[in-house]
């Protein structure tokens, strides 16, 4: 199945399905604006520059950046709801997690610092800290099982990286998710956008890679768009820090390497 770019956003439908009435787009395309244009307040706000010494962010950051994720989902509300007019049934409810057996990836530094947020304000750092870190050593397993393959090949290069390799090796092992418990997501206000978009067409137990039918299970990827990404790049060009993009991977280095284990400090 094709992946096609419906005004701002990636959606992977049924053939069928894949024709978005102009409406549709259009405020699809509006809540992306208005997603980008919070994150443009925020590349705005005074002593980013500063943060990765004092550890001291504006309140609206915060402020900003939730109502960013509100957006989001205002948006996949609405989206869902189209596709039920169509006659699609969405199978995802509260307590499903089958599709929560992915390590996220392509996790932004503002999202990164968001999620770092939650875990102090949700009174478990320390519990999802040691998940991280059980996450990466996991994770370092299966980057150095995947150079044993590829050292013993004649194809690929003893150094070439694989990291969705790594990330399909992770997510084959079918273990829950480091940040749920009973199949609820402990930091779920503060999850970020790659958990947030995807949605089940068909049955929820097929999302979960054991499963016979996962090649079959039928996906909708609600992804922001260009107008988002770039947004999000220009704040982290400000904040002037280079992290990992593997959520858990991301945590540590900003927990150990930057923060040093303090919280944000959110100046009003």
């Amino acid at each position: 199945m094709k992946a096609e770019r419906c005004g701002a956003y990636i959606l992977d439908l049924p053939s069928r399905e894949r024709i978005i009435p102009p409406h549709v787009r259009r405020v699809l395309a509006n809540y992306q604006s208005k997603m980008a244009s919070y994150l443009f307040k925020i590349g705005c706000l005074d002593g980013l520059d500063a943060f990765a010494g004092d550890h001291n962010l504006p309140h609206q950051f915060l402020t900003y950046m939730q109502r960013v994720m509100e957006l989001h989902d205002e948006s996949s509300r609405f989206f869902l709801h189209y596709l039920r007019r169509e006659g699609l049934s969405i199978q995802c409810r509260q307590g499903c997690a089958h599709c929560c057996q992915n390590m996220p990836a392509g996790v932004s530094l503002v999202e990164l610092l968001y999620f770092y947020h939650g875990m102090h304000q949700s009174g478990i750092f320390s519990r999802m800290f040691r998940r991280c870190l059980e996450a990466e050593e996991l994770l370092t397993q299966l980057y150095l099982q995947c150079q044993d393959k590829e050292s013993s090949s004649e194809e690929l290069p003893m150094t070439s990286p694989c990291p969705e390799e790594v990330l399909k090796l992770y997510q084959d092992l079918g273990q829950p998710c480091r940040f749920s418990q009973r199949n609820l997501c402990q930091l779920y206000p503060f999850r970020p956008l790659a958990c947030r978009m995807h949605f089940s067409l068909t049955p929820s137990h097929w999302c979960d890679p054991r499963h016979f039918q996962f090649p079959h299970a039928m996906i909708v990827n609600l992804e922001p768009g260009d107008c988002v990404y770039d947004a999000l790049d220009r704040i982290e060009q400000r904040l002037r820090i280079r992290l990992s993009r593997i959520l858990a991977c991301g945590i540590l280095e900003l927990t150990v390497n930057v923060m040093h284990f303090d919280r944000i400090c959110w100046k009003r």
